[in-house]
């Protein structure tokens, strides 16, 4: 996924937004002069992702992922939170505790595995029992 760090007029501060989120885009006549911008920095970064965790409630997980959903997961997850084993990776984070890590998760399919926390298997659970019934086969 790309992110770019950019000024929202709306909110008035600096935001990190999702380009491939990005609608009705709009050029503007002026330019981009880098001396009057902040620079994103891995001290930016780490601030701005540290200042989620207080606004959002988060909540530790464990996942065991295929490896046959290795670039995914690298494309998903830090460096730091994966481990990887002969069979597996292993994933240890703190994710927001809402209904995009249940989406988010089941766009693995059946490429994951959730260790912890046990809502969350169960969440997971729920969701495909409710995909299945959408196809007559339960």
């Amino acid at each position: 996924m790309w992110y770019v760090y950019a000024y929202c007029l709306m909110r008035q501060d600096y935001r990190l937004f999702r380009i491939s989120r990005m609608r009705q885009v709009v050029l503007l006549t002026n330019t981009f002069d880098p001396n009057t911008h902040q620079q994103m920095t891995k001290t930016t970064l780490d601030s701005f992702y540290s200042g989620l965790e207080i606004k959002v409630e988060m909540t530790e997980v464990s996942l065991e992922f295929d490896k046959k959903a290795r670039v995914k997961v690298y494309d998903t997850f830090q460096v730091k939170d994966i481990i990887e084993l002969d069979d597996v990776l292993l994933v240890n984070k703190k994710c927001p505790k809402d209904s995009w890590l249940v989406e988010m998760l089941l766009s693995f399919g059946g490429s994951v595995r959730v260790m912890s926390p046990e809502w969350l298997k169960i969440d997971i659970m729920n969701e495909a029992k409710q995909i299945l019934a959408k196809y007559d086969i339960m």
